[in-house]
């Protein structure tokens, strides 16, 4: 049982690690998708907006599919095979698409279910990995993406830069690297014995998951920092994308050299940091610096309007942000949940909450840039972002318990 049991973790490790590596060229692709929205297609703010609030507002959608997740082994890779298949064919379609309608749809499939893999696969790890193993290799595997994310940036800054090339066709690519994730997370085996499970409905699934919020006090902080982190960050991202296109007029080949290697250089020495320097501090201080990078990224980013090269500061301080914020917030449930308990519950309510603001924040960025511009937009984000990076300090002054640590 020893032996079986030290396979499974073997290869629950190539596992993450290839599979991170597969599903990077998507993710760093869709990335741009607003970008592409305002340059190629000449997308008004408002289907930016969209697009921006589909990309947060799907795990909303995700939060319904995952209430049909049972821990039986088989249900689980089931779930996560079919699920995968749903967010990555739709890709197979983008060599077809020329209007932003077409393409939001298109992105919106995506978006919906690559969220709704997450709570299953992360269960899984949970299943095969211990606590300190699952935190060191999540990191370690968060840095193997930015790395892929940093070949793609080169290729899609050369695929760009040629005249006759479509820029749809990547995204293909993307699709079938994508299944080919899923389906090594289907065919790997769990360390798991029977468990009963009752599905419950929305409402009581809600409920048990905001009980959360009055029981500990600590995870009612988290939600509020990144509540507000969060909210500063979708004022920044329709308007970033006129900000680029309409301001600066940055190119294909900037845009990716920005967002996917200098952003991929600071995502990965923000994890190098998160490892070595972080790893005894409480996640409210992580989340803290995870804000405060943001509004560097912003004021970076207002900085390029005097001297061009700030532009790239300021991907580079959206990297370090973002390298906080895939680590928190997808560890987040397993930390405050302990070894010992079901952390769907409290990673249902994180994709509850992201869901909710992406839903309302985006078009409230979209009408300010719209009658005040989009640098009013960015200022609101930046407020917002350093009001959420003052709070976690404030809090730790007063002594309060800090049982859970980020490593």
């Amino acid at each position: 049982m020893a032996i079986n049991d030290l396979l499974i973790r073997r290869r629950t490790r190539a596992t993450l690690f290839f599979s991170t590596a597969l599903v990077e060229p998507a993710l760093a692709l869709v990335s741009l998708l607003p970008f592409i929205l305002r340059k190629e297609l000449h997308a008004s703010i408002y289907w930016i907006a969209l697009f921006t609030s589909l990309k947060q507002g799907s795990v909303v959608l995700s939060y319904f599919w995952n209430r049909r997740l049972s821990p039986e082994k088989e249900l689980i890779q089931h779930n996560l095979l079919l699920t995968g298949l749903l967010g990555y064919i739709p890709f197979f379609f983008f060599p077809f698409c020329t209007n932003a309608p077409a393409l939001i749809v298109l992105s919106a499939f995506y978006m919906v279910f690559s969220k709704a893999l997450l709570p299953g696969w992360l269960e899984m790890l949970k299943l095969n990995l211990d606590e300190g193993e699952r935190k060191r290799l999540f990191s370690l595997s968060s840095s193997i993406g930015y790395l892929i994310g940093i070949l793609v940036g080169i290729f899609s800054a050369l695929w760009f830069k040629s005249e006759n090339a479509l820029w749809q066709f990547p995204f293909a690519i993307a699709g079938a690297l994508g299944i080919v994730s899923v389906v090594l997370q289907f065919k790997l085996p769990l360390n798991v014995g029977p468990r009963t499970f009752s599905p419950v409905g929305f409402k009581e699934t809600l409920k048990g998951s905001f009980s959360l919020l009055r029981r500990d006090r600590d995870y009612a902080l988290f939600q509020l920092v990144f509540m507000l982190g969060g909210m500063g960050l979708m004022m920044m991202i329709p308007s970033s994308a006129v900000f680029w296109a309409d301001r600066l007029h940055l190119t294909y080949v900037q845009i990716c050299m920005g967002k996917m290697l200098v952003a991929a250089l600071g995502y990965i020495a923000a994890s190098l940091i998160w490892s070595r320097r972080l790893s005894r501090q409480s996640i409210l201080f992580s989340t803290s610096v995870t804000c405060l990078a943001f509004a560097l990224f912003a004021l970076a980013m207002f900085g390029s309007l005097a001297a061009f090269p700030l532009i790239y500061v300021s991907f580079f301080f959206y990297g370090v942000g973002q390298a906080g914020s895939h680590v928190v917030w997808h560890l987040s449930g397993s930390i405050f949940s302990g070894e010992e308990k079901d952390s769907r519950p409290y990673s249902n309510l994180n994709a509850f909450f992201l869901g909710v603001r992406g839903l309302v924040v985006p078009f409230v960025s979209a009408a300010v840039t719209y009658y005040w511009g989009d640098t009013s937009a960015m200022v609101a984000g930046l407020i917002l972002s350093l009001a959420a990076a003052l709070i976690p300090p404030l809090a730790l002054s007063k002594n309060r318990p800090k049982k859970q640590v980020i490593a």
